[in-house]
């Protein structure tokens, strides 16, 4: 076994163990919480990449753990899909814990208040709890993309779910906590709904390792029970995934968690629903799916048309920022579950690609909005006039980001809507391409309306008048990252197209 095949593991490994250990060193030294997280995502991170040219090269690495083989022992199975998940994985959470040193408390070194609202309420002294519980959340995001057999995703994504609790609810007030619990009471019967598919799955096969169970499941003579555990693991992964009309506790917990953990909320958590149901219905049951599974496609092609209309009206209809930039997160859900529904090479690749550039424009959206309440503890959008004049940088962010969620050439929002439309004429769902290009006008009415506040009015009587000014580079930093990421990523499309054609070409069997 090559050194490349233990890459994965340790990615996973390295950030549960300083996890553990941070809460230890806190009890004498609390301010080297960050420094530890950021080191470790960054293991993590460099881990990942080093996976990629291996996965390349053989199609897929898998490690066995405790030297036992699959299907009786745990596998992790990484290729490439799963790698680039990886990467973006470990980056964003990586950005996240840099933006959230000075977001989570002002320093006490300077005087003058500058942290109203979230900052305000998550006091120095959850910093370690805040950090250990994000260690674990990227982990088990790791864990989960990487795992080839079926009960530990599971597993790994209820121990993602526990930690995304924890952090919507880590302010301790009422709003996050109610949001939290919200969030809590729709996922846990989720979770159990996804427990009992995968009890059925097993009760039929013998088997819980994905590549073995694509052949049981082809031969099996228990049609009827695998179609309906694989219904059950659609509506259980989409709870998660807050795919339309199962969002409901998506407002809430985006919009009251504070902004760093909205950010991973919308760009990453939602995303591993739907990266869970695209493993399964291809990995797991692909002798089915799509053909004699195309009803649930079908259903999941128009509640997705309907997402991409409902969330952008929704958002347009918006007073407050985070809540505005949560609705447009159901929004583009829908456009991602569009494409993996068309079932088709073309969709899936842009489907694919717009989960990488929506998680890049997002997470700038929210760490924009954070980076704005923690210094002004402005909230609503009609508060953000002439914004620009006192945190132009992050203004400006916010504006290069809404360029890629719109969808505008060269961005990686365009090179993902490209494909998606490609994908629904090719498919003959011309009605459904024409949706996409709606919703697209409909989010330049929503993020532009913000950049216009920004820039090209003046502010309203009383507000931005007090001195305000730019947050710090430890903020404004990862901001640009995420907004510069959101515009090269389609610039470089044509270096990333063609491994990703590939790895979806391996899941349609073509």
């Amino acid at each position: 076994m090559g050194l490349s095949q233990h890459f994965a593991i340790y990615a996973i490994v390295i950030p549960l163990f300083v996890a553990v250990l941070i809460p230890i060193i806190a009890l004498r030294k609390k301010n080297w919480a960050m420094p530890l997280a950021a080191i470790t995502l960054a293991a993590s991170l460099i881990l990942s990449a080093m996976l990629i040219p291996h996965v390349r090269a053989s199609g897929y690495l898998s490690y066995h753990l405790g030297s036992w083989e699959p299907p009786f022992g745990i596998e992790m199975r990484v290729d490439f899909l799963g790698a680039f998940m990886m990467v973006l994985i470990s980056a964003i959470s990586l950005i996240v814990a840099i933006y959230s040193r000075k977001y989570i408390a002002p320093d006490p070194t300077e005087k003058e208040r500058t942290f109203y609202f979230y900052g305000e309420e998550m006091e120095e002294g959850k910093r370690p709890v805040y950090y250990s519980l994000l260690l674990v959340l990227a982990a088990s995001m790791l864990g989960f993309v990487a795992s080839g057999d079926i009960f530990n995703m599971f597993v790994f994504f209820e121990l993602m779910a526990i930690c995304s609790y924890g952090l919507v609810a880590i302010p301790g007030t009422r709003l996050p906590i109610r949001a939290a619990i919200k969030y809590m009471l729709m996922a846990v019967p989720a979770a159990m709904v996804a427990l009992l598919a995968i009890g059925l799955l097993y009760s039929v096969t013998g088997t819980l390792n994905l590549a073995d169970l694509a052949h049981r499941v082809a031969s099996s003579d228990y049609s009827q029970i695998i179609i309906i555990s694989y219904v059950l693991l659609v509506v259980g992964f989409a709870v998660k995934a807050a795919i339309f009309p199962l969002h409901m506790w998506l407002p809430d917990a985006h919009s009251k968690a504070p902004s760093p953990i909205s950010a991973l909320l919308s760009a990453l958590i939602v995303k591993m629903g739907i990266f869970g149901i695209l493993r399964v219905s291809y990995s797991a049951y692909g002798s089915y799916f799509p053909e004699a599974l195309s009803w649930v496609a079908n259903t999941l092609l128009w509640t997705a048309g309907a997402a991409i209309i409902y969330g952008a009206v929704m958002a347009i209809r918006q007073k407050d920022f985070k809540l505005m930039i949560a609705y447009s997160t159901v929004m583009n859900i829908g456009y991602i579950v569009l494409g993996f529904a068309l079932t088709d090479l073309t969709g899936l690749l842009g489907s694919t690609y717009h989960i990488m550039a929506h998680a890049l424009a997002k997470a700038c959206f929210f760490l924009c909005a954070g980076s704005i309440i923690s210094r002004s503890g402005y909230q609503k959008i009609a508060e953000l006039k002439g914004a620009a004049r006192k945190m132009p940088l992050t203004c400006a962010a916010f504006a290069l980001a809404s360029l890629s969620l719109v969808g505008i050439p060269p961005t990686a929002g365009f090179v993902g809507k490209w494909y998606l439309i490609s994908g629904s004429l090719t498919t003959g769902n011309a009605f459904l391409g024409a949706i996409i290009l709606v919703g697209s006008v409909l989010a330049a009415v929503y993020c532009f309306r913000v950049v216009y506040y920004m820039f090209f009015l003046p502010p309203s009587s009383g507000l931005w008048q007090e001195d305000t000014r730019e947050s710090p580079l430890s903020m404004v930093v990862p901001t640009w990252i995420m907004a510069v990421s959101a515009v090269v990523l389609g610039v470089i499309s044509s270096l990333i197209l063609p491994p990703l054609r590939e790895i979806i070409a391996l899941l349609l069997g073509t």
